[in-house]
């Protein structure tokens, strides 16, 4: 029920079907403390990790912070675990790696400048 209350699906009764975000906020109305998630994290010193933020950004995964817009790590988080060239969590890569993330995101930038479209 937990699980179906969160997602607003009913097909959806595992918990393999939360998100990181569904899935905290369970835990918190459970009394808990959430879990961060390491795919996420990036270094802002890191010049390829503010490209991969910047992408992001471009691409139309956007959210607020404090009222200002930022990159959204969430949905980065998601692509890189689904559908990433390279599997992993952006602190975890080799600079060789981020490239070709970096690589990955810049077609899609591309793609989607050329055909007007916003990804949300």
């Amino acid at each position: 029920q937990l699980v179906i209350k969160a997602t607003g699906d009913k097909t959806k009764t595992s918990t393999n079907d939360l998100t990181h975000e569904q899935a905290n906020a369970i835990i918190l109305s459970l009394g808990g403390k959430t879990v961060k998630n390491a795919w996420t994290g990036f270094n802002i010193k890191q010049v390829k990790d503010r490209k991969v933020l910047s992408l992001c950004y471009q691409y139309g995964w956007e959210t607020t912070l404090a009222g200002k817009p930022i990159a959204d790590t969430n949905k980065l988080a998601n692509w890189l675990y689904t559908k990433s060239p390279v599997k992993k969590p952006l602190t975890d890569m080799t600079p060789k790696e981020k490239d070709k993330v970096i690589f990955a995101l810049e077609n899609m930038v591309d793609t989607k400048n050329k055909k007007g479209i916003k990804h949300h």
